[in-house]
């Protein structure tokens, strides 16, 4: 595990309580539970001897979760590929059959309607690979971090841009640039 993720990490979540005092009166009394959907651009690559391989299949997936305090929650995904990634001079199609992660969400607010987050936690994934050949499966579970923005133009929703690393393990690499929509309760 690279110590550069951990500091990373750190920094985005754990300055959050101390940096958001200052902006505090613009969560109160809104609504700290969430459900919502996202679409993400997979990106798998594959470390294949000296070569490397990129697919970026397409994901879709659910979320749900709440906060604890004002700026400290935690959120849990599902995500099943919608679309493999295809390599045609490799013959070789590679998909996210499913995804399932758990965070600690850190939640800064930066205005009433903006937000910057962080998430620190582990998934585990399985992906779908088919050649001419053969097929098989890689599943695997590892630590899982990513950042981004929160939108809320009106109280009840919110839109979201992020990046998330869900894993780094064996020859594979999982990262996904992902947009959403989060229905507040």
């Amino acid at each position: 595990m690279k110590i550069w993720r951990w500091m990373l990490s750190a920094l985005l979540i754990l300055p959050a309580q101390a940096l958001a005092d200052r902006v505090h009166i613009f969560q109160e009394g809104r609504d700290s539970y969430w459900m919502g959907v996202t679409a993400a651009q997979i990106n798998l690559e594959f470390d294949m001897d000296e070569d490397e391989l990129k697919q970026q299949p397409v994901a879709a997936g659910v979320r749900i979760g709440a906060l604890a305090w004002d700026y400290v929650g935690a959120e849990l995904r599902l995500a099943a590929g919608v679309r493999e990634g295809r390599d045609r001079t490799l013959e070789r199609e590679d998909t996210l059959e499913h995804m399932i992660s758990g965070f600690i969400v850190g939640h800064l607010p930066i205005t009433r309607d903006i937000s910057l987050r962080g998430y620190l936690g582990g998934s585990e994934l399985q992906v779908r690979t088919e050649t001419d050949a053969a097929s098989g499966r890689n599943t695997q579970s590892d630590f899982a971090w990513g950042a981004g923005g929160l939108w809320r133009p009106v109280d009840e929703l919110g839109l979201t841009l992020e990046y998330m690393h869900y894993s780094s393990k064996y020859n594979l690499d999982v990262e996904s640039f992902e947009v959403g929509a989060m229905f507040f309760f």
